[in-house]
Parts: structure tokens; sequence; C-alpha cells
């Protein structure tokens, strides 16, 4: 399981990459960061901002090596308006891209639910 993991998010990071080097972009954000609950569970969560000839898009994932549910959501907005938003969950990790459709704010939550889809904790709640 962890090696599919892994190897989606190499083919994601290799697709990224290659979109930038053929075309004018910029990534806005882009670091990994972690978030310890407090009953020892541990999330990783990324997001990336991305501008490409004047389009824009996110992309966030969430994951943990506890057996936990990952959630992410990501939200566009301009102006105070939503412009498009999603949401995804699956065991381990989840990777989740929208386009901005006009939407230069961003906002992306993660979180970690257990199996029986109760809520581990927190919510992370992030704007780019």
């Amino acid at each position: 399981m962890r090696k599919i993991r892994n190897t989606k998010r190499t083919i994601f990071c290799v697709c990224l990459s290659m979109i930038i080097l053929l075309s004018s972009g910029t990534i806005a954000f882009a670091a990994q960061q972690s978030y310890t609950y407090p009953n020892g569970y541990v999330m990783k969560h990324d997001g990336y901002a991305v501008t490409i000839s004047g389009k824009s898009g996110v992309g966030a994932y969430t994951q943990t090596a506890n057996e936990a549910i990952a959630y992410v959501a990501l939200f566009s907005s301009k102006n105070g308006v939503a412009k498009n938003s999603g949401t995804k969950e699956q065991d381990f990790y989840v990777y989740l891209g929208i386009t901005a459709e006009g939407g230069n704010t961003f906002k992306r939550v993660h979180a970690l639910k257990y199996p029986g889809g109760n809520p581990i904790g927190y919510s992370v709640k992030i704007n780019f």
C-alpha cells in the first residue's frame, strides 16, 4: 500500500515538473508540513497553487502511516465568491486537484478519520 502511495506521489511530482518546464508558470506555494493529533496520529499534508499562462489551479494531499482515512478539501474563490471546490477521502493517502476557474484565493482543509468514519480530531485549515 505504501509503495502505491509513493508511486502516485512520484508520478504527480514528475508530471507537475514537466508542465512547469514546458510552459511559463509559477508555483505560489509548495511545502510539506506535519500535524500530530493529541492521540499520537501523525498527518502529513501538502498543497500546490500553480499558475500557468494566466490559468491557475490548486492541488493538495493528505497522508498518514496510521490506520486512518485521509481527507482533503480545496476551495477557490475570488472577491469572496466561490469559483470551484472539491473534497476527497480514502485510506492512508488522498490527492485532490481542482482548477481555479477565475479564483485567486485558495483554502485547503486536511483531516484524518477513524476507519469507522468518525473524525480523529481537528481539521487543519490553511490558506495559500
